[in-house]
């Protein structure tokens, strides 16, 4: 009899444990896929009036909303990270809030803009016929749009207002005004204020800073949606979202995934090596000195890339983007990524064979 209750007690214990298990995952679980959401008002800095109709967006993603008469907007079912806000009006400086939503708190934002100093019909516009400046048009349109297979399906609605400054070492691009893009490969269209813009001739190197909404095309013509679909995947598989989303899942996931890591002391074990993360508050960081070789060896496709940290260290969200652009150098084959292969955030990719 005591031999069969010890054996009772050790299968009721057993089932405890799986039972506070199963709880422990399945609220991990809910806390993963919790959505937030950002309230807030849009106000004139000078008069405090209420402004309507003020184009309130997460930059790269596809969240946004409009002010009402009143001057407030919602945006919601917004994942937990850190996002740039982007208020945008016609006569108005832009406004970039950050905005942290890391540690799962929701948000109410006033944002003040400030009239612009002069009219819409002061701003310059090229004329058509310049020659010079188309040519400088198109050289923008190389780097901007990337050195891949997208951006010849890509358009500049009204390219008409871009400026661009060229000296024997520097080339620079200005746009008063959002940029409106048709991307006809990847099936969006992005409104995008373009912030800088600069090539460095000697170097060869590009920067530029850009904050883009997008907005899903719709097709009735189920073959359009379906080249989309598998678009979207070309431009993923490979990519430098493609593989920090994997190192974020923790371990030999980025393995799986098809790349091949190797920093200057050697080949990268698990992901852990070279990342630090702070699992609880949703933060991530590339953690190593150098440059790290990134190969991406899948389905007979091989490319070869480096990321380069200046510090030692910079963050990343667990969807794959790097937060701050000044702390890293991308060389190879990722330098092809360009606005043509971009993808909103949190876009949910299928397997490469689905």
């Amino acid at each position: 009899m005591i031999f069969f209750n010890r054996i009772l007690c050790n299968k009721i214990h057993r089932l405890i444990i799986f039972l506070l298990v199963g709880l422990l995952l399945s609220q991990l679980t809910f806390a993963q896929g919790k959505k937030f959401t950002l309230e807030g008002r849009v106000i004139d800095k000078q008069s405090g009036e209420p402004l309507v109709l003020v184009n309130v967006y997460l930059s790269e993603t596809t969240l946004g909303a409009a002010t009402d008469k009143n001057g407030n907007f919602k945006i919601s079912d917004v994942p937990q990270s850190l996002f740039s806000l982007v208020a945008s009006a016609i006569g108005y400086e832009h406004q970039i809030v950050a905005v942290d939503l890391r540690k799962g708190i929701n948000k109410f934002i006033e944002i003040k803009l400030t009239p612009k100093t002069y009219e819409l019909g002061e701003i310059s516009v090229k004329d058509r016929t310049d020659e010079n400046w188309k040519k400088q048009l198109q050289f923008f349109e190389k780097l901007f749009f990337g050195n891949n297979e997208f951006a010849k399906n890509c358009k500049i609605i009204d390219p008409y207002q871009i400026n661009f400054e060229e000296t024997a070492l520097l080339f620079t691009a200005e746009a008063a005004l959002p940029l409106k893009i048709l991307n006809n490969a990847l099936g969006y269209e992005i409104e995008c204020i373009l912030k800088y813009f600069q090539y460095d001739k000697r170097k060869r190197s590009l920067a530029y800073t850009i904050l883009p909404k997008f907005k899903e095309m719709v097709s009735a013509d189920k073959d359009s949606m379906d080249t989309f679909l598998e678009n979207r995947k070309k431009a993923y598989f490979g990519s430098t979202t493609h593989l920090l989303s994997s190192l974020a899942k923790g371990k030999f996931n980025y393995r799986d995934e098809g790349f091949v890591l190797r920093l200057d002391s050697g080949p990268v074990g698990k992901s852990d090596e070279i990342v630090k993360r702070d699992s609880a508050n949703n933060l991530y960081y590339l953690n190593y000195s150098g440059c790290m070789t990134v190969q991406y060896w899948v389905a007979g496709l091989r490319s070869s890339s480096k990321i380069c940290l200046k510090y030692g260290s910079t963050e990343f969200s667990s969807d794959g983007y790097l937060m701050f652009p000044g702390e890293f150098e991308i060389s190879g084959a990722m330098t092809k990524e360009g606005v043509a292969t971009q993808l909103p955030r949190f876009l949910e990719i299928s397997n490469r064979n689905d």
